[in-house]
């Protein structure tokens, strides 16, 4: 097996020829490897049906060739042109957006089966991290070589749905698969180091971007539901509704209102009488606030309104002065207010 004779007539893509076997050593004669290539025959004859196997079985024998063969491109044929590897495992990078879609929409758990480290564990939360640090350029890309293994092996399982280029594919397998740094793939593929790790680099941020949506799709799903609530309108209106409550409670204000005038019992007996020439009559003349006003009733009967003015004695030595009393002097006319004389205290 050689790169010419494989794209050749005799190669996969135009006979329809798929490769099953891949010998591990190469021969002492010629320093290949010995391959074997089959494609599926239909022996049909005129006017009858259809004799021989039925039509796909040669699908899982080149399945578990390229199983075998990703599990030998780190040891046995870790030298092996990385185009021929790419040739022979055949990988689909051309996904459309409706496989993407259906695939982030399964969530994470069929990611967490794909991508195993070596431990038998899936990715967890930290390496997810590293990736992405990797994806923006914040760490080098040492930081993520134990994780390309698992990542490549996800990938050209076709459990990473994911479109990249062939030398972004080529780049992957050869890191990937093959284990090799950064300085055998520019001398593999023949290009500046600087172009290999920026085509890796576009690589790892299109699979990190599609785990971490996937990531994003669980959670999501976990979350509750959200129900749509149906409204139907009320009987009454708004304006309807708060009318009737104001008059509700209005009605029940009255009542309270009611019953405690009903309590207090008869207030008539508390009014004041007099007219305003009458009280401005009581008032005029008088310096200060009187401590009490007289004015004439109705009839007999005199009301009169009082307005209370403490005083605070003031504590002394004995012999000191006493407070003034106040005299209240006539019935029907107008109140006078005297003040005694303070006795001088005796020496």
């Amino acid at each position: 097996l050689d790169p010419p004779l494989h794209s050749t007539e005799c190669g996969t893509g135009k006979s329809g020829f798929k490769p099953v076997y891949l010998r591990q050593t190469t021969s002492e004669i010629t320093g290949e490897h010995s391959s074997i290539l089959l494609r599926e025959l239909q022996h049909v004859t005129p006017g009858a049906e259809a004799v021989g196997p039925q039509q796909g079985w040669l699908d899982s024998f080149v399945s578990d060739f390229r199983v075998r063969l990703m599990a030998m491109l780190g040891a046995a044929f870790r030298n092996m042109e990385t185009a021929t590897a790419l040739s022979l495992l055949d990988p689909k990078i051309q996904f459309a957006d409706e496989e993407t879609a259906a695939a982030v929409a399964k969530g994470s758990a069929a990611a967490d089966t794909a991508c195993l480290r070596s431990d038998g564990v899936p990715l967890n939360p930290h390496d997810l991290r590293r990736l992405q640090s990797y994806a923006n350029n914040l760490v080098d890309h040492h930081m993520v070589a134990d994780l390309m293994p698992c990542v490549a092996r996800a990938y050209f399982s076709r459990r990473i749905p994911v479109s990249l280029s062939y030398g972004q594919a080529a780049i992957m397998l050869a890191i990937g698969l093959q284990g090799r740094d950064i300085s055998q793939v520019e001398e593999t593929m023949n290009l500046p180091a600087s172009q290999v790790l920026a085509l890796f680099n576009k690589a790892m941020r299109k699979i990190h971007s599609h785990l971490r949506s996937r990531q994003e799709s669980t959670v999501e799903q976990s979350l509750p539901r959200i129900q749509e609530v149906h409204m139907d309108a009320h009987d009454v209106g708004v304006e309807e509704d708060l009318q009737e409550g104001a008059r509700e409670s209005t009605a029940l204000m009255q009542a309270k209102q009611q019953a405690l005038m009903s309590a207090l019992g008869d207030l008539s007996q508390y009014e004041l009488t007099g007219t305003d020439e009458e009280w401005k009559g009581a008032l005029d003349g008088k310096p200060g606030a009187p401590s009490v006003v007289t004015v004439k009733g109705d009839g007999s009967k005199k009301k009169s309104a009082t307005k209370d003015e403490d005083e605070k004695s003031k504590g002394g030595k004995a012999g000191g002065t006493t407070p003034g009393k106040k005299k209240r002097s006539g019935e029907g006319g107008d109140a006078s207010v005297k003040k005694q004389k303070r006795p001088k205290s005796s020496s």
